[in-house]
C-alpha cells in the first residue's frame, strides 16, 4: 500500500518518463518552454590512494549529478573533468594514504566538489610546457569552476550545472 497520494505519485511518474527538456511549444501566439527542475543531490566516499579510484569518483559524480536532474552530456562530463583533475592531485601529491571525496549539487544547480588529501600542501596551477606530460590539471580546475581554493588540508571548486 502506499503512503503517497496519488496525485504526487503521477507527478513523480511523469517527471520519470518527460525528456529532460520539450521543445519550444506554441500556444496560442505565445511559446512555453518545460523544464524538469533540479533536486538536490549529495555523495560522499573515502578511498586509498590508488590511481584507479578516479574513475570510481567519475562514475560517483556521473549518478549524483544525472540525479540532481542534469543531462546535458557536456555539463555531466565538465563536472567530471573537475571531479578527475582535483581527485588526481589529492592521489599524486597529497603524500598520505586516503582520499575523502564529497560532490553536493543544490536544488538550484550549484555544485560543490570538495576533496581532502589530508596533507598540508596544496594545488598549483602552473605552466606546462608543449612536452610536459602533467601539470595542466589545476590550470583546467581554474578555467571550468567558477570558484575554487584550499581550505585546511581540503581543495574544492565550485561549478553550475543547470538542468537542460
Amino acid at each position: 500500500m502506499h503512503s503517497t497520494p496519488p496525485a504526487q505519485r503521477v507527478t513523480a511518474l511523469l517527471f520519470r518518463r518527460l525528456p529532460a527538456r520539450l521543445d519550444t511549444i506554441p500556444a496560442d501566439g505565445e511559446t512555453a518552454t518545460w523544464r524538469r527542475p533540479m533536486r538536490s543531490a549529495h555523495a560522499e566516499m573515502s578511498f586509498d590512494t590508488d590511481p584507479r579510484r578516479v574513475e570510481a569518483a567519475r562514475q560517483v559524480t556521473a549518478a549524483v549529478v544525472g540525479r540532481a536532474g542534469v543531462r546535458d552530456r557536456d555539463v555531466v562530463g565538465t563536472v567530471q573533468l573537475l571531479v578527475s583533475e582535483i581527485v588526481t592531485n589529492a592521489i599524486v601529491h597529497g603524500n598520505t594514504n586516503s582520499v575523502s571525496f564529497q560532490l553536493t549539487c543544490d536544488a538550484a544547480g550549484d555544485v560543490l566538489i570538495e576533496v581532502d588529501d589530508h596533507s598540508s600542501g596544496g594545488p598549483e596551477v602552473r605552466e606546462a610546457g608543449p612536452d610536459d606530460e602533467g601539470g595542466r590539471g589545476m590550470q583546467l580546475v581554474s578555467f571550468f569552476a567558477r570558484d575554487w581554493g584550499r581550505k585546511g588540508s581540503c581543495t574544492w571548486c565550485t561549478f553550475t550545472a543547470r538542468s537542460s
